[in-house]
């Protein structure tokens, strides 16, 4: 899946799918959520032995 948002830092992708984690910057005031979303598509995945990336570029989108 492809967006077209503001994209998401290197130092953030690496912690991406870890519980509770919230990318950093000014723009994560005006998203809500807890962090946890991420976190469940990439267990629900190991639990089926695959995987999940992510691709970004700040100011490009993400692609998972």
């Amino acid at each position: 899946m492809k967006d077209e948002g503001q994209g998401i830092e290197v130092s953030d992708q690496k912690h991406l799918f870890e519980r509770f984690y919230r990318a950093s910057g000014n723009h994560k005031n005006n998203v809500s959520g807890f962090g946890i979303g991420l976190y469940l598509v990439a267990e629900i995945l190991r639990s089926h032995q695959s995987q999940i990336y992510v691709s970004s570029e700040p100011g490009h989108g993400a692609e998972f």
